[in-house]
């Protein structure tokens, strides 16, 4: 994730800023989750390179740290 969003999750080079993505997704975070999955606009799926609950991991890391 770093890597293009950086680690405050402001964006890097013009990558997207997920800094406060977490607080859209406190009550349902399948769309996060398919989003990590399938990928979407440059953003490239993961499905293949992370287990699912590798997945979930993520998607509760990014909805906790960026509020």
């Amino acid at each position: 994730c770093a890597s293009c969003h950086g680690l405050d999750g402001t964006g890097i080079n013009n990558w997207p800023n997920i800094s406060s993505i977490g607080q859209f997704f406190t009550d349902d975070a399948s769309l996060l989750i398919g989003l990590v999955t399938n990928g979407g606009g440059s953003m490239p799926p993961f499905a293949t390179s992370l287990t699912a609950d590798e997945i979930d991991a993520v998607v509760q890391y990014v909805v906790a740290t960026f509020q």
